[in-house]
């Protein structure tokens, strides 16, 4: 499970744990009030059930925390389900969806003609990735692109759970180049997300 994910689920547990709480007090206070009226209304009546103090305190907070928790679960459902405008969850943030790939090793070796870097991708998903290319972006002096190298991820397709490679070589504006960015694309030539390092933290 991810941090994204994670971090949706606490904020909404949280969240229906203090609707929770806060909804068995106002029903434990409006409960209490109606059952003392209750009390007086039917004190000396021998037509109506008298008063039992335990027996109907226990049931107004039976009432109260059956009510508060019917209402913290649905208030949770909502807070991770529901299509509200401006609630990250499952439905409206697609961050909590695991990382199509992610960068595992990566060298590089500046030459006085240019470059080359060679990296290995993982393919995080279930299912094969066909026509996976890496995007190097060649950055100059003051943060200019110089140019852009596509070149194929082998092998291809890049099956599920499996690791592909790409090296790049490049020759061009040597004294100008300050670094590169990496990105990914798919067969339709859409960007593919991609993280760097061993977990989440290194995205």
């Amino acid at each position: 499970m991810n941090p994204e994910l994670l971090t949706i689920l606490d904020s909404a547990l949280r969240f229906s744990l203090w609707v929770f709480l806060g909804a068995t007090l106002l029903f434990l206070v409006i409960s209490r009030s109606r059952l003392l009226r209750h009390a007086v209304r039917t004190e000396g009546s021998s037509r109506v059930r008298k008063f039992n103090p335990a027996y109907d305190q226990s049931r107004v907070v039976f009432r109260a925390s059956a009510g508060s928790l019917s209402l913290a679960v649905l208030v949770l459902i909502v807070y991770v389900f529901g299509p509200l405008p401006g609630l990250n969850n499952l439905v409206n943030n697609s961050s909590w969806q695991l990382t199509p790939l992610r960068v595992t090793a990566i060298s590089w070796d500046r030459i006085y003609e240019g470059f080359n870097l060679e990296g290995e991708v993982w393919n995080q998903t279930r299912e094969n990735l066909e026509g996976v290319n890496a995007v190097v972006s060649v950055v100059g002096s003051y943060d200019e692109l110089l140019d852009s190298v596509v070149v194929a991820v082998a092998p291809d397709p890049l099956g599920a759970g499996e690791s592909g490679i790409f090296k790049v070589s490049y020759r061009k504006n040597s004294p100008f180049i300050k670094g590169y960015r990496l990105g990914f694309t798919g067969m339709d030539g859409n960007p593919l997300e991609h993280t760097i390092g061993f977990d989440e933290s290194g995205r």
